[in-house]
């Protein structure tokens, strides 16, 4: 792909010129004049230069065109925004060494070139190179000339073309394609990284010092023609003049793939083609930051840490190979130092989220750094970089590989998870401190981080009920808070002997009305239908039970999903009907519940058998507390006899068969 790509500029559809006359100079001097008609021809006869027009259009344009391509293809024009009306117009040079383009009809000037320092003898000249040049007499210095048209290029690329007005000169330098004030495209920085296969036709050179910046390309053989130009569809092509076939062969200079597009994927994340279509994927130490919207192929909002930065240098970074670099527009560049200076530098700055060479040639140097979110990342097969991501100490990959584990709990309020070696191996994150910090582990299997004896769970600085992993234990929210943004979803393991995040998720798609999905990555595996203040459509159905209380609820901060169990939360009254509650026998209808919720532990063993049942019924002797229960699902199984006395309970994967007792 060429290391340079679109000029922000419109395309003229330069055909069916007409010339008139020709005359034998390069040269304008002071008091010639060139009219509609005539024209100025390059010392080699490669260019020329006068008035044309367009197709049927009766405008009439100063331009630079192949004197002997037959088509007569233009590579430059001056009044490209105002057309000249008839055929009056005159290009001439004055004392200042501005050229003047007139309408003889009303004098009125239609363009100028604007010289703000005076020549004693100013000619303007058509070089051999296409270049229409002001200079002063014999002086042919590139540096003295007073004005170029290769300063102000239109639609085409010329050899020896200085590409540089339109690189964004904010951090490290890099090229832009946009349509109007929409990015479409970005080629990256300019590091070094060789952008074009080696080829017999042309070489390729960047430039970037204190005084200019620019990308240039020189022919190998100067008997041979080619150009570069933006098309109106805003394709980049090349054309090469083939002297047999007497015609311009032409190829796209970058094949456009969807990762080309300018920040496709959002913060932090990167852009894979070969894994379409869902070519997105978070940076690893990265989250989706709206899961729902991610696993519908829409990635917009990026994606979020997984784990707060505590700046400080525990922080590490990530090594991603084969990419090309993020948006460099709020970068910075030390061409000088090391890349293991670079890291210090990055390390030392909170706002520093990335570092990388600044030149990859010769095994790498300079520093590169970054201070933003990192944008429009992809990977590349070839001629990738290396870029160094921030990321906590949790983050890196280490693991306890002993017993040497502490867990401490620093005065903001964050936990942290210590190896023998006084590493961090793992972090939670708060927005606010306490003055009395504790740590405490609920009964319901929720550890939190709170000040003091506050209870509320709206003041806990963390909890892990917050950040669910492969389980929804009871009180747990399964949805998305609206406010903070924050997720709750359930992910598998990635093996029974890895708890890392594995491919399935269950979680509230919050679009519309919410529903429940689970997914396998970005394909969706199933979608129940609407919740029908009961439970979710399509669902296998829960019978009613006295053990757990199913919520849904929607509002303008939530949305989530919660199981409660009544029985252990001393909340059994709510599992009674009103009629049964106002009888007077509210003690046998406890009690009832009671001995149902024996009868439905979910292993076999603990449940008494129908002779227990009855004594319990009819005494008032106390009565053991119920274990978890199993759940009825009202699915049959694959070739179960129906006829059989045999019944079938489903608890988690393990199907019981049971007998009458």
């Amino acid at each position: 792909m060429a290391g340079f790509m679109m000029l922000i500029i419109s395309f003229f559809l330069f055909s069916y010129i007409t010339i008139t006359t020709t005359l034998s100079l390069d040269t304008i001097t002071l008091g010639q004049s060139i009219k509609d008609g005539e024209t100025v021809v390059s010392a080699g006869e490669v260019y020329e230069l006068g008035f044309f027009h367009l197709g049927k259009s009766s405008g009439r344009y100063l331009g630079i065109w192949y004197k002997n391509d037959g088509e007569k293809s233009v590579v430059w024009v001056a009044n490209r925004n105002t057309p000249i009306s008839d055929s009056s117009g005159f290009l001439s040079i004055n004392v200042q060494g501005s050229l003047v383009l007139r309408m003889n009809s009303t004098n009125e000037i239609v363009w100028s070139s604007n010289a703000s320092t005076t020549l004693q003898n100013p000619v303007a000249v058509l070089l051999e190179s296409g270049n229409l040049v002001v200079k002063d007499g014999n002086d042919n210095n590139p540096d003295n000339f007073l004005w170029q048209s290769f300063d102000y290029p239109c639609d085409t690329l010329l050899p020896d073309m200085k590409l540089g007005k339109k690189l964004d000169p904010r951090g490290s330098p890099q090229l832009f394609a946009r349509k109007g004030t929409e990015i479409l495209y970005r080629s990256g920085s300019f590091t070094g990284t060789p952008q074009l296969e080696p080829n017999q036709i042309f070489t390729y050179d960047f430039v970037s010092n204190e005084k200019e910046v620019f990308y240039t390309f020189q022919l190998r053989n100067r008997t041979i023609l080619s150009r570069v130009v933006v098309r109106p569809s805003g394709e980049v092509q090349r054309f090469t003049w083939i002297d047999r076939t007497k015609s311009w062969s032409s190829y796209s200079t970058m094949a456009l793939d969807r990762c080309e597009n300018y920040d496709l994927c959002g913060s932090y994340a990167s852009c894979n083609i070969n894994k379409s279509p869902d070519v997105c994927e978070c940076l690893k130490g990265f989250t989706p930051k709206s899961p729902g919207e991610w696993k519908i192929l829409s990635w917009t909002e990026g994606c979020v840490r997984r784990a707060s930065l505590n700046c400080n240098h525990s922080d590490g970074f990530l090594k991603h190979e084969e990419v090309k670099l993020p948006d460099t527009s709020h970068s910075w560049v030390d061409n000088n130092i090391s890349l293991a200076e670079c890291k210090k530098l990055c390390l030392i700055n909170c706002s520093c989220t990335a570092y990388a060479n600044s030149d990859v040639r010769e095994g790498g140097t300079g520093c590169l750094l970054w201070f933003s979110d990192l944008l429009d990342v992809r990977n590349l097969e070839l001629n990738g970089q290396d870029l160094y991501v921030r990321v906590a100490a949790s983050e890196l990959g280490t693991s306890l590989t002993d017993h040497s584990g502490v867990l401490n709990v620093t005065q903001q309020g964050i936990l942290v998870l210590l190896d023998g070696m006084n590493r961090i191996i793992w972090s939670s994150n708060t927005s606010r401190t306490a003055k009395n910090t504790v740590v405490q582990l609920l009964k319901s299997g929720n550890l939190v981080v709170k000040d003091g004896n506050d209870d509320d769970p709206g003041n806990f600085l963390w909890q892990s009920f917050d950040h669910p992993t492969d389980t929804l234990l009871p009180g747990m929210k399964l949805g998305r808070n609206f406010v903070t943004g924050l997720d709750k979803y359930l992910s598998s393991w990635k093996s029974s002997e890895d708890p890392a995040p594995g491919q399935f998720s269950l979680w509230i798609d919050p679009r519309g009305f919410p529903q429940l999905v689970l997914s396998n990555g970005s394909a969706l595996c199933y979608r129940d239908g609407s919740w029908n203040g009961i439970r979710f459509t399509g669902t296998p159905r829960l019978n009613p039970n006295p053990e757990f209380l199913y919520l849904f609820e929607l509002n303008k901060d939530e949305v989530y999903y919660e199981a409660r169990i009544l029985w252990k939360e001393g909340r059994p009254m709510e599992l009674i009907d009103d009629n049964l509650g106002n009888s007077g026998q509210l003690t046998e209808v406890l009690r009832c519940i009671h001995v149902g919720l024996l009868c439905v532990q979910q292993r076999p063993k603990d449940r008494p058998n129908m002779s227990s049942v009855v004594l319990m019924l009819g005494s008032e002797s106390s009565l053991p507390q119920p274990n978890e229960p199993g759940f009825f699902t009202e699915r049959n199984l694959p070739g179960a006899d129906q006829s059989s006395s045999s019944k079938y309970i489903s608890s988690g994967s393990e199907i019981t068969i049971l007998e009458g007792r």
